[in-house]
């Protein structure tokens, strides 16, 4: 009965407070409550009786997967991904996923490869045991094992690092490089510095700091020792003090330095004065030899650079304007012995010339005997290996340049070089003689050139157009002659001069108008028969001349410079009348010969070359037509 009343008042209290009421007892209450049985905090909540959302809360649930919510113990769910990519799981790739197990879909990143899978992968230098060819050595870390680490770079710590002597490179880290390095010793360059050959290298051979003759055990090997005397021009810094030659204060008092201002001084290749400029290129060379603008014809022909830029005649851009180089190299340039168009190739050399009568293959009984390179191999006539067995190239023959002009009956008879009929064409004067009233050149510049050593062609030019003349006064040496009336006088050309085949140093001034080689000439009257049968002449204006009286100037001017002589007649008056000439010869070292005539009052004589000797007697030649 009472038990019977206890539960009575507990279910009025329960109905009271909208309880349900159970008779099979108070655990069957919380049937709605599906996370309850498991909160062993709800079982001791005094205030859970008031808790109304307590018995429809989800969140109280275990893990599951499918959720969208990757949960513990999952590696994902759905588009949950944790922040996982491919390559925070080690792969190289992209689209990562996950599967209905909750656990990732790595297929789409394992197409790009990962690290662990032996294969390199552009960010790997090695992959497990593929080291993609790599050595200690190749890695420049000397002999031993090489490793691959877990992320795919090298391991080096089994390499034996050593030093290499011939790249800067301090490899082993010991603080010593190249030869000064211990194990370098005794390997390739690195060995005492005790030979000509190492005392010359350039290379610190034996690691001491000092280099060639600045190492003490150089002295006396080699060019190492006091720089005086030949040590001064041998373009070597001899005592190892970092100064050369004529810069060295040791050669001061040395003949070959000092101030670079004389003819010599301007034309040795050497930096006399130390200030690291040579010849021309030094300052105090200007006006000095061949030192002098690039502008005129002969320092655009001579081989020289004259103004020291490093460029050479027609390759001078001041030369450029020049007749001789505007040219291009075709025709009579082709035989000038200059490189007209500045390509850097001479006459037949040049392709510009490809077709030229003289430009042809050296091969024939005239190409074989004309004293001309005519196929720009650097070999002329009987030299050219192109000649051999040619019949003018056989032993008795008078045929050749070279037998023409070598002094020598070569066929035995009796008559030598222009002398004989096999020579006559290569002894071609060219000449013309003026009677009163027809002199026509006057105002005019004849250049003569040897097409070939002993044939020579001609052109004129108004001296409107002429770009030189060689100023009197202006060579290095330079004299008035003074002579006598017929005289002459032999003067020192500089240089050696071809004329006609023989090379002449010197040559004979004659008052009358010409110069001649190996003899005087003091003939005041002028043939075509006399030209062809004397000593080798070149007739500026051969006439009779008034010389040593009141009524000349008496001014023959010899200048010598490097590379030609100039030799004028200034204001000479004709015998027996007031006809004045002034008149300029100019002889080049490349064997050209150029006649000026400026207001010349004269107007007869005769102007031409001829080797003479018994030359062919041939009709004179009209200058200009």
């Amino acid at each position: 009965m009472k038990l019977f009343t206890l539960l009575s008042h507990i279910a009025l209290i329960c109905t009271a407070m909208a309880c349900s009421y159970d008779p099979s007892g108070l655990a069957q209450s919380q049937t709605n409550n599906l996370n309850n049985s498991n909160n062993t905090n709800n079982s001791n909540n005094t205030n859970n009786s008031n808790n109304t959302n307590n018995i429809n809360n989800t969140n109280n649930t275990s893990v599951v997967c499918g959720d969208g919510v990757a949960g513990t113990g999952e590696a994902c769910d759905g588009e949950d991904l944790k922040g996982d990519t491919c390559e925070s799981l080690g792969y190289y790739g992209t689209g990562l996923s996950c599967l209905e197990d909750c656990t990732f879909n790595t297929s789409t990143c394992e197409a790009n490869g990962y690290c662990g899978d032996d294969l390199i992968q552009e960010a790997e230098s090695c992959d497990g045991t593929n080291l993609n060819g790599a050595t200690c050595d190749s890695l420049g870390l000397g002999t031993g094992t090489l490793h691959c680490r877990i992320d795919c770079t090298f391991n080096t710590n089994g390499c034996e690092v050593f030093e290499i002597c011939d790249d800067t490179i301090d490899n082993d880290g010991d603080g010593d490089i190249e030869c000064a390095d211990s194990d370098c010793h005794g390997q390739g360059l690195c060995n005492p510095e005790d030979t000509d050959l190492r005392c010359a290298d350039g290379i610190d051979n034996d690691g001491d700091g000092d280099i060639d003759c600045q190492d003490p055990d150089c002295d006396g090997l080699s060019f190492c020792g006091p720089e005086t005397g030949a040590s001064c021009t041998d373009g070597n810094d001899n005592d190892g003090d970092g100064l050369t030659d004529c810069a060295d204060d040791d050669c001061d008092s040395d003949p070959a330095c000092g101030p670079e201002n004389t003819m010599v001084t301007c034309g040795d290749g050497l930096d006399n004065d130390g200030d690291g400029h040579t010849d021309c290129a030094d300052t105090g060379c200007n006006g000095i030899g061949f030192c002098h603008p690039e502008a005129t014809y002969s320092a655009c022909t001579d081989g020289h650079d004259n103004d020291g830029d490093g460029n050479t005649d027609c390759a001078d851009s001041d030369c450029a304007a020049h007749w001789i180089c505007t040219a291009t190299e075709s025709g009579g340039q082709c035989t000038d012995g200059i490189d007209n168009d500045g390509d850097g190739d001479t006459d037949c050399a040049d392709s510009g010339c490809t077709g030229f009568t003289l430009c042809a293959s050296e091969n024939t009984s005239q190409a074989c005997g004309d004293g001309f390179d005519n196929d720009g191999d650097g070999n002329t006539d009987c030299d050219d290996p192109d000649c051999s067995g040619n019949p003018v190239c056989a032993a008795g023959a008078e045929l050749t340049s070279l037998q023409c002009t070598d002094g020598i009956d070569n066929d035995g008879d009796g008559n030598i070089d222009c002398a004989d009929m096999g020579c006559q064409g290569h002894c071609q004067s060219l000449y013309e003689v003026f009677d009163v009233g027809e002199f026509d050149i006057n105002n005019t510049r004849l250049q003569f050139y040897p097409l070939l050593p002993t044939y020579y062609v001609y052109d004129s030019a108004p001296l409107s157009m002429l770009q030189h003349t060689v100023p009197a006064g202006s060579g290095s040496p330079s004299a008035s002659l003074n002579l006598s009336d017929d005289g002459s006088q032999e003067i020192t050309l500089g240089f050696p001069f071809s004329f006609y085949g023989h090379t002449y140093t010197t040559a004979f001034v004659n008052a009358n108008g010409s110069i001649t080689f190996g003899a005087a000439d003091a003939d005041y009257t002028f043939s075509a028969a006399e030209l062809f049968a004397g000593a080798p002449r070149i007739a500026l204006w051969w006439d009779d001349y008034k010389m040593g009286t009141t009524q000349s100037t008496d001014d023959i001017i010899v200048d010598i410079h490097p590379d030609l002589v100039a030799v004028t007649w200034n204001g000479i008056i004709e015998w027996g009348a007031n006809l004045i000439v002034n008149m300029q010869m100019v002889l080049h070292r490349s064997g050209t010969i150029i006649f000026t005539f400026y207001n010349c009052t004269n107007t007869n004589g005769l102007v031409g070359i001829s080797p003479g000797s018994g030359a062919p007697t041939i009709p004179a030649t009209n200058f200009i037509p």
